[in-house]
C-alpha cells in the first residue's frame, strides 16, 4: 500500500496543483518562503514605514529658505608675515640683547609699531618670546617657543633707535648663567629599538 499519490489514481488530492511539474507555478518550498518573507516584512518594516509615512512631503514639507544678508562691514585684511632670521646676539651676565636692523620694509618704524610678548605658559618650565614689527607691506616676527634659559618677563623690553636704525630686544635673565644661544636645543625623545 503506497502512502503517496500516483497519477494512475482516480482522484487527485486537493493540493495536486502545487505538486505539478508546471514550471510557471511555484513549488511548495517557494510558496512557503514567499509567505515567510511577507510575514517578516510586515513585522520588521512597520516601524520604518510608520514613521516615514507621517513625514510631510511636497510643498509643505519644509519652510522655504530665507535669504540672510551678510555683514556689510569691511573684512579684516591679514597682512603677510615674514620671519626675522637675521639679528645680532649679545650676551652679558644679567641680560641678553638682540639687535635687529630696521631696513627695507622696516625703515622708519616707531615704538608704536612694535609688539612684544614675553611669558611663561602655565604648567610649563619653558619661556616664550614673540616680537612683531609692523612694516610698510608686511609684519616681521622674531619668535622663540623655547628660550635657552629662564627670563624675568616683567623686566624684558624693546626699544627703537631711530638714528642707528635698530630695534633692541632686551631679555633679563633670572639667573646669571651663560646661554650661548637664543633658543634651547630641541631633543627628540629616546626611542628604544633598532637603528632604523
Amino acid at each position: 500500500m503506497s502512502t503517496g499519490w500516483s497519477p494512475d489514481a482516480e482522484e487527485a488530492p486537493p493540493n495536486h496543483a502545487d505538486w505539478a511539474d508546471d514550471p510557471s507555478k511555484p513549488t511548495p518550498a517557494q510558496r512557503a518562503a514567499a509567505i515567510a518573507d511577507k510575514a517578516v516584512d510586515e513585522i520588521t518594516n512597520s516601524g520604518y514605514h510608520y514613521w516615514h509615512n507621517t513625514v510631510p512631503k511636497g510643498e509643505g514639507a519644509a519652510p522655504p529658505p530665507l535669504p540672510i544678508a551678510l555683514a556689510s562691514g569691511a573684512a579684516a585684511v591679514t597682512r603677510p608675515v615674514a620671519d626675522i632670521s637675521a639679528f645680532s646676539f649679545l650676551e652679558e651676565d644679567d641680560v641678553i640683547k638682540l639687535y635687529i636692523a630696521l631696513e627695507g620694509d622696516l625703515e622708519d618704524v616707531t615704538e608704536a609699531q612694535v609688539e612684544a610678548r614675553f611669558e611663561r605658559p602655565q604648567y610649563s618650565d619653558d619661556f616664550v618670546m614673540e616680537v612683531t614689527v609692523h612694516g610698510k607691506l608686511r609684519d616681521h616676527r622674531l619668535k622663540a617657543d623655547k628660550l635657552a634659559g629662564p627670563i624675568d618677563c616683567e623686566k624684558c623690553k624693546t626699544r627703537v633707535l631711530l638714528k642707528k636704525k635698530k630695534l633692541i630686544v632686551t631679555l633679563t635673565k633670572l639667573h646669571p648663567v651663560n646661554w650661548g644661544q637664543l633658543r634651547a636645543n630641541v631633543c627628540l625623545p629616546y626611542r628604544r629599538g633598532g637603528a632604523n
